[in-house]
C-alpha cells in the first residue's frame, strides 16, 4: 500500500459506492432520474429543431452514463495505483480488474432492485468507458515518464 494515491483511493472507492447505491434504486426511481435529463436534452435539442425520439433518446442517455461513470471510474483507480517507480502496464492491469469486477457486481445488484435486470451489454459499456480512460490516462503518464527522463 506504500505506492498507492490515498486521496485517489478514497475517491475511488466513493464514487464506487455511489454507483453501487445507484443499482439500488428501483427501476421507477432510476427511470425519473434519466428522464429528468432526458426531457432537458429534449427541451435543448427542439430549440434547434431536432426531432428525436424519446425512447431512444432515453436509451442513449442511460448508456451513455454508464460509459461516463466507468470513464470516471477508470481515471481514478489509473491514478489511484500510478507511481512513479510502478510500471504503467501494473496500474492499468489493476485498474481495468477492479473496474471490470465494479461492473459485473453493479449489474449483480441490479438483479436484486425492483423492475431492474443484470445487462451484458451495460458491463460492455461500463468496461469500454473506462478501458479507454485507462488507456488515455496511461498514454499521458508514460508521455510525462519519458520528457521526465530526457
Amino acid at each position: 500500500m506504500k505506492n498507492i494515491n490515498k486521496g485517489y483511493l478514497l475517491t475511488s472507492i466513493l464514487v464506487t459506492v455511489i454507483i453501487w447505491f445507484n443499482s439500488f434504486l428501483p427501476a421507477d426511481i432510476s427511470g425519473a432520474q434519466s428522464g429528468f435529463i432526458v426531457s432537458n436534452v429534449m427541451s435543448v435539442l427542439n430549440v434547434f429543431g431536432i426531432q428525436v425520439d424519446l425512447s431512444l433518446l432515453s436509451l442513449i442517455i442511460r448508456k451513455l452514463a454508464h460509459f461516463v461513470q466507468f470513464f470516471i471510474l477508470g481515471f481514478l483507480w489509473f491514478k489511484t495505483f500510478h507511481a512513479p517507480k510502478r510500471m504503467i502496464s501494473i496500474s492499468v492491469l489493476l485498474a481495468i480488474v477492479i473496474c471490470y469486477m465494479t461492473a459485473i457486481i453493479d449489474e449483480c445488484i441490479q438483479i436484486y432492485s425492483d423492475g431492474r435486470v443484470f445487462s451484458v451489454i451495460d458491463i460492455l459499456i461500463d468496461q469500454l468507458g473506462a478501458t479507454l480512460s485507462i488507456l488515455i490516462t496511461a498514454h499521458f503518464a508514460q508521455r510525462k515518464k519519458r520528457k521526465s527522463i530526457r
